[in-house]
């Protein structure tokens, strides 16, 4: 219909306007048809679309990637250049050198926010990050989406390094990504009852439960808007043995 009445509305006027003049008259009359009102059937409908996106996106994994790197060469934990020569993934149960380090990647798929911890083969959890003495920089604990992160960073805000000998007994690091303000106040009380890295010397801390079935708790509870993955490693103390 909108067609048929733009052909008589250039028809009528041909006589009267130059081809510029008319062109400028279609473009009016179709920012005019933009605005006509649409049928009442038509909201219901964009609606209806939102609410079934919606409910997809609360199923959606909000952890695109958590991996553990070393450099290439453990030699180079040593220097200022650690990742000089390239990086290699490790993997669970993996053994890291005496004279090596570790760095923690991570991705998200949305906007939210990142808990670092690590626990000890006798159950004592320090929470890395967010902290409050921005500790190995890294106090901030925002993701943005689709963009990769390294923790810690180094004096430059550059992919930084942990030394293996500076996590004696830890065993198993955690990764906790929310986009939700109730699992965040949840993670917050749970703070309470871990050690918290800019209190190294408190470190006899320990959660009342098993540090993953209370987060498996709160991510029941958030109703997937909360998730959590964990990487293990060979405790650096034992191997010594």
């Amino acid at each position: 219909m909108p067609s048929r009445v733009l052909s008589v509305f250039i028809n009528l006027h041909a006589g009267l306007f130059s081809s510029i003049q008319l062109m400028i008259l279609n473009n009016l009359f179709l920012i005019f048809l933009l605005y006509l009102p649409v049928s009442s059937a038509e909201p219901a409908n964009t609606l209806s679309g939102n609410n079934r996106q919606q409910t997809t996106t609360h199923n959606k994994t909000l952890i695109k990637s958590f991996q553990l790197l070393t450099p290439t060469n453990a030699g180079l934990c040593q220097t200022y250049a650690p990742w000089a020569l390239g990086s290699r993934r490790l993997h669970n149960n993996a053994s890291i050198p005496e004279n090596g380090c570790i760095s923690i990647k991570i991705e998200a798929t949305k906007n939210s926010r990142l808990y670092l911890y690590t626990e000890t083969l006798n159950g004592n959890v320090t929470q890395l990050m967010p902290n409050t003495c921005n500790a190995m920089n890294m106090g901030f604990n925002i993701l943005l989406p689709n963009t990769i992160e390294y923790f810690p960073k180094d004096e430059r805000m550059m992919q930084g390094i942990i030394p293996i000998k500076k996590l004696p007994g830890v065993y198993r690091f955690y990764a906790v990504i929310t986009d939700n303000i109730q699992a965040d106040h949840q993670l917050a009380q749970l703070a309470n009852q871990l050690t918290s890295v800019c209190s190294p010397t408190n470190n006899n801390k320990k959660p009342a439960s098993s540090f993953s079935n209370l987060l498996n708790l709160i991510q029941k509870q958030s109703a997937q808007h909360m998730q959590w993955q964990s990487i293990s490693i060979q405790p650096y103390n034992l191997r010594k043995l």
